[in-house]
């Protein structure tokens, strides 16, 4: 297993620059009004959305592997690795049904695309739902642990400033997978029609585009070498 995900992980990057380019034509398409310029932007949009869905084949397994990962990770409380274990169980529903409609898109299967499509999407919401709530309640945490270290210790001992280096290094890591996942949460509530269900009208365009190009933004600044 170990050596199919370091194989797989290798199309992350790749991904991640196509999913900039996915949503910030779908964003500039909704947004520009010159038909040639539009229809420039969907066919970079509708090629980018297709080659990730082919990076994207076998991701389940990095699922597999963090699970596994965080029911072992003894630095976690419970409530934590119960929220790891349920966020990486969608994932892995969502890229299992992500993949079987790549491959019934392309006629590989003959299974009903549209509907595998909306069972994916709806992983995809739950997992971001449960990943803002983990986010959450780790910054909470942070915030609680510098109060106490604060309250507790002198700020002049080399320790005590160490500690609180890297509460605040854990803190920007946390905003910064926050605001990617407040993107994701964007196209993936649209997707899984929970806008369209509250509001009874779909999310514009231009807001999926702007949510995706953030998520795709920080994810390849967070991935870069």
């Amino acid at each position: 297993m170990d050596k199919l995900v370091t194989f797989s992980n290798k199309t992350d990057g790749r991904d991640k620059i196509c999913k900039v380019f996915q949503y910030g034509s779908r964003m500039l398409k909704a947004l520009t009004t010159d038909p040639k310029l539009k229809e420039r932007l969907n066919g970079l949009f509708s090629a980018s959305r297709d080659a990730r869905k082919m990076f994207r084949l076998w991701k389940f397994v990095h699922e597999c592997q963090s699970i596994q990962k965080a029911m072992g990770d003894i630095s976690l409380d419970m409530p934590e690795m119960i929220l790891q274990v349920l966020t990486r169980s969608a994932f892995f529903i969502y890229w299992i049904f992500d993949n079987l409609q790549c491959l019934s898109a392309i006629k590989f299967l003959k299974y009903d695309a549209v509907y595998l499509g909306k069972k994916s999407n709806t992983a995809w919401f739950v997992g971001v739902v449960l990943s803002l709530i983990s986010l959450v309640r780790n910054l909470s945490m942070n915030f609680a642990k510098e109060a106490k270290i604060k309250h507790s210790s002198d700020p002049t001992l080399q320790t005590t400033k160490q500690s609180l280096d890297n509460l605040q290094k854990k803190r920007k890591e946390i905003l910064l997978n926050l605001v990617k996942n407040l993107g994701d949460f964007l196209p993936a509530a649209s997707f899984a029609g929970v806008i369209e269900g509250i509001f009874k009208k779909p999310l514009p365009e231009a807001w999926i585009g702007f949510g995706g190009l953030v998520s795709g933004s920080i994810a390849v600044y967070q991935g870069w070498p």
